[in-house]
């Protein structure tokens, strides 16, 4: 892929970069999850 060459380049560390994405990724859609709960929670009283 150009874009991952093109960031290799200029020094980027690809790897980490994608595996911190995922990890935001996962704890966001985490957030969402716990947010979607408790509104869920709180509807039911």
């Amino acid at each position: 892929m150009a874009f991952t060459r093109f960031l290799t380049a200029n020094g980027w560390d690809v790897e980490a970069l994608s595996a911190s994405l995922k990890a935001f990724d996962k704890w966001s859609s985490g957030q969402v999850m716990f947010i979607l709960d408790n509104i869920t929670v709180q509807a039911n009283f």
